[in-house]
């Protein structure tokens, strides 16, 4: 049986192992200090249905997967290069789910879709010198469990 927790676990080790480096991650339930940081991303799953289950079929969720992208530098190739590298860590790739308490034993497999990335960085007045760019790339995903 696939857990929510098997997910969630999984895909904070294939981000860990795959997403871009050099910035610093915060996952959900985590609090990280990020006043020193020229950029950093947030990694939510912001979604988790879980599909009816039918006898002799494998277990299905679907999933949204947002991670929100924050950059105090004023030139928006830094944020950009970002969203690119996570893209291409998530398009092409059927991710491996694998139980939480046995990291060595595969309960499913995941596949994300095209992403959609929105701007959702604020206009502030003329004059602020603190203004922080926020864009956010959403996946839709589905979870797969292997059938024993």
């Amino acid at each position: 049986m696939m857990t929510t927790a098997d997910i969630t676990a999984s895909l904070q080790k294939y981000w860990k192992a795959n997403g871009p480096q050099g910035v610093t991650t915060v996952f959900s339930g985590t609090t990280i200090d990020v006043s020193d940081q020229l950029s950093w991303l947030e990694f939510w799953t912001s979604q988790l249905h879980e599909s009816p289950k039918r006898p002799d079929t494998p277990e299905q969720f679907r999933l949204v997967i947002d991670i929100h992208f924050f950059s105090r530098d004023n030139n928006k190739r830094t944020i950009n290069s970002l969203i690119d590298a996570t893209r291409i860590t998530f398009q092409p790739t059927s991710i491996p789910v694998n139980s939480a308490s046995s990291s060595t034993t595969q309960v499913g497999q995941l596949r994300c879709f095209e992403p959609i990335i929105r701007d959702l960085s604020r206009s502030e007045s003329a004059g602020a010198t603190n203004v922080i760019q926020h864009f956010v790339c959403s996946f839709s995903a589905t979870v797969t469990g292997l059938i024993n």
